[in-house]
C-alpha cells in the first residue's frame, strides 16, 4: 500500500478558510491578512477596503447574520460598521 502524499498543497479560493479569529473593526489598522470570508453576529453594514483598495460601505440588507460571507477584504472601519466583533477567515 502506498503512503499517502504529504506533499505541502497551495491553499487556492475553493480550499477551506485557515487562518480563522475574531476581529473587532478600527479604524487605524488593516486586517491581518486579506479575508476569503466574514461572518456577523448580527447583521450590520460593514465599511471596508476591498483586496483592490476600493473603499466599500455594505449596506446592513446585504449581510446576514450566522453566514460566511466571501468577501476579499483588506481592512474594515469601525466609523461606519456597527458590529463589534467580526468573525474572519483567510
Amino acid at each position: 500500500m502506498a503512503s499517502p502524499d504529504k506533499t505541502p498543497q497551495k491553499r487556492g479560493l475553493e480550499s477551506p478558510g485557515g487562518g480563522m479569529q475574531i476581529f473587532t473593526p478600527t479604524d487605524d489598522a488593516p486586517l491581518p491578512f486579506v479575508t476569503r470570508g466574514i461572518a456577523l453576529a448580527a447583521a450590520s453594514p460593514i465599511h471596508a477596503v476591498d483586496q483592490d483598495g476600493n473603499e466599500i460601505t455594505i449596506p446592513i440588507d446585504f449581510l446576514a447574520a450566522g453566514i460566511i460571507h466571501p468577501l476579499r477584504l483588506r481592512k474594515i472601519f469601525a466609523t461606519g460598521t456597527t458590529a463589534t466583533s467580526i468573525f474572519i477567515t483567510d
